[in-house]
């Protein structure tokens, strides 16, 4: 069943008197209906826990306990109960860098573990002969694993990086007893594979290794190993990666399976074989990329390739091998960090076809498997773990209503239902030049709140709407709705041509329009929506109180909407206020395209935070040098203050390839040139970072 939400009647407001006061709307009318059916559901685990940036979820082999990794250095142990504490057993901060992609990323636990008490991490640090380092090193406890001496490391794989992104990935022994650890190309990510490191089989980078960390020193070449013989660093098991994030073993066949983190357009997903080569750089999934050498019948096919329109930064799971979710048996669990969705596919099939499991909304960064094969799956941004249950009867059909007079959000007409509250931004995000109308509706007797960082905190059934026209003639509707398990998500209606309703676009596929105007436009499905509403901005972007123009917050406030008074506080420029300075409107047009990712604890990478509130110095862009490519820039900056021709910043905005920033599929893709003329001519005005 549908819960219905309460709105009411259109917003009057009285001129002549200031009575009768505006009465809150109370006319039943959209629909928020919970969160679709699934096959699995996310339960929270040893919900008293949370971490800081947790990347990995270890448990020992006999189920005891659980080892927790987190980013900047920190491994915690907390035994494998409800309510029990974690202990801090190693602590590496002073030693690892995390400016970039990297840090702290990976635990193996050696197979002996319970009696040589032997661990391996996988971390980057700032190297001595090069600007960073990817390591491997071991650390031995004394105590059975309750704590780990800083100075017991030693090295065992130390790879020079110049740049601090995608270099280290997933570290596990196989079922031989040998360590097999995955690291990045190590090239510039905007410039793919530029110096062929994934091909050349004598360098460690953009392969999977396989050692022997039990003989030799620090290690010894295990005697199958494909390049021990020659042709290749005989460390090296499989080659041709961009980035194996993650990989498991099945636990009943042995097979090896890696997601490799794609480029401009295509994630992947390979059945690793010893001296595979995998295709990068002169594929990226099936897209070639040098043409005259992707005839090389040696180069491995993915086991799957799916689009950025779906996956933006694929983790591996593992085959499921657990009894709670018999539907799963035997099929391979895998997730995007970017979107939180989770598929599963079969891997045998000989072109398997992804199927959703769990919609998004968690940064979910690695799987666990635990020693009855049950799995867990771990969220950076929130710090919590979850494990895979049971969901919903997958023959179900689901909730979401097929067209949008179905959500009771648009009447017969085609025209927003009357309880629909309007509401207006001061800085819109570029949508390809479409003019957009926004609505939001709230449950009857519920309130808003805000936030520590100024978002509107809405509560549960809330449903957000913003519609695209160019002109006349609509294009899509999008709702945006907090389902009853507390998190958002969205949801496109394509309009039809003769705006009797709109059609829900797929969850399979997304779709594009064809305006009267010529070109096409992009419909976006479901599974793209969450990747730019992230949590780290309050998932719903606009509604800030520093966007909210003054009369939708008289509006807001004068039917009581909000639990509290509204505080003071920056508030972002209207786009058509010409008086205000040019700094402002700068910073006004970055923060509505940008900030929602390039935030404290947010998807960007590094450390930028393009908020519109954030000093100069603070956004940390200011004569920095971009540690995601250069762009062909000479001596490039992020933002070179007084020269627009050497800051990244505004190259990406201008791009018009897989480089632009943001990187949003939206309508006919065009650029925002208003917006990056405003961005170049305050570069230009600024003398220096202050």
């Amino acid at each position: 069943m549908f819960a219905r939400v309460g709105f009411g009647v259109a917003l009057l407001l009285a001129c002549s008197s200031p009575e009768p006061q505006p009465q809150r709307p109370a006319n039943p009318s959209c629909l928020a209906p919970p969160r679709p059916r699934s096959q699995i559901q996310l339960v929270r685990a040893f919900p008293e826990l949370a971490f800081e940036q947790p990347v990995e979820l270890v448990p020992t082999s006999d189920g005891a306990w659980w080892y927790v990794v987190e980013r900047h250095g920190r491994i915690w142990r907390f035994a494998n109960r409800e309510a029990a504490a974690p202990e801090l057993v190693l602590d590496l901060t002073p030693r690892i860098d995390t400016s970039g992609d990297d840090g702290l990323v990976a635990l193996a636990l050696h197979p002996a573990f319970a009696t040589n008490g032997q661990i391996f991490v996988s971390y980057m640090q700032v190297g001595t002969m090069s600007p960073f380092e990817a390591r491997v090193s071991r650390f031995v406890s004394s105590d059975g694993g309750a704590s780990f001496d800083p100075s017991t490391e030693q090295t065992v794989l130390a790879i020079p990086q110049g740049l601090n992104v995608h270099a280290n990935g997933a570290l596990r022994f196989g079922p031989d007893g040998y360590l097999y650890a995955g690291f990045g190309d190590g090239s510039n990510p905007e410039l793919g594979d530029a110096d062929g490191h994934a091909q050349d089989t004598y360098s460690l980078h953009g392969k999977i290794l396989r050692i022997d960390v039990d003989a030799g020193t620090p290690y010894a070449i295990p005697p199958d190993n494909p390049f021990c013989n020659g042709g290749g660093a005989p460390e090296v098991w499989a080659y041709g990666l961009r980035n194996p994030w993650r990989f498991s073993f099945d636990r009943e066949t042995g097979e090896l399976w890696a997601g490799d983190v794609g480029w401009a357009a295509w994630e992947e997903i390979d059945r690793i074989v010893p001296g595979g080569n995998y295709g990068w750089s002169v594929f990226e999934g099936p897209a070639c990329l040098a043409p005259e050498r992707c005839p090389d019948p040696a180069l491995r096919e993915p086991a799957l390739y799916m689009f950025h329109d779906s996956a933006r930064s694929i983790v591996v799971g593992h085959v499921y091998r657990g009894t709670a979710n018999a539907a799963l048996r035997g099929r391979l669990v895998f997730a995007d960090f970017i979107t939180g969705y989770i598929w599963a596919i079969d891997p045998q099939a000989p072109q398997p076809t992804p199927e959703v499991l769990e919609a998004g909304g968690r940064n979910l960064v690695s799987f666990a498997e635990d020693v009855a094969g049950e799995l867990y799956v771990v969220d950076i941004t929130s710090g919590t773990l979850w494990r895979l249950a049971p969901g919903d009867d997958p023959t179900a059909p689901p909730d979401v209503p097929s067209t949008l007079t179905a959500t009771g959000c648009f009447d017969a007409t085609g025209e927003p239902a009357a309880g629909l509250i309007p509401y207006n931004i001061n800085w819109p995000f570029w949508s390809s030049g479409a003019d957009k109308q926004r609505w939001l509706a709230i449950p009857d007797g519920a309130r808003i709140g805000i936030d520590p960082d100024g978002n509107l905190s809405f509560p549960i059934g809330s449903v957000l709407v913003k519609q695209f026209a160019l002109g006349d003639e609509r294009l899509e509707t999008r709702l945006l709705v907090r389902h009853d398990d507390g998190d958002w998500a969205g949801y496109t209606y394509a309009w039809r041509g003769d705006r009797s309703d709109a059609d829900l676009v797929p969850l399979s596929a997304s779709l594009t329009a064809t305006p009267s105007s010529g070109g096409w436009w992009y419909l976006p499905r479901r599974t793209e929506c969450l990747g730019c509403h992230t949590r780290a901005a309050g998932r719903t972007l606009g509604t800030q109180l520093a966007q909210l123009d003054r009369d939708t917050r008289e509006a807001l406030a004068d039917f009581e909407l909000f639990k509290v008074q509204l505080p003071g506080g920056p508030v972002v420029p209207h786009i058509a206020d010409p008086e205000t300075p040019l700094a402002e409107r700068a910073r006004a047009w970055l923060h509505a395209n940008c900030a929602n990712c390039h935030r404290p604890g947010s998807t960007g990478t590094g450390d930028m935070d393009l908020r519109y509130a954030t000093t100069l110095p603070a956004m940390h862009i200011c004569d920095r040098s971009p540690t995601r490519g250069a762009l062909g820039i000479a001596d490039a900056r992020i933002l070179a203050p007084g020269d627009p021709a050497r800051s990244v910043l505004l190259a990406r905005i201008r791009a018009e390839d897989s480089y632009r920033m943001p990187p949003v599929l939206t309508g006919f893709f065009t650029i925002d040139s208003e917006g990056a003329a405003l961005v170049e001519a305050w570069i230009r005005t600024l003398p220096d970072c202050r």
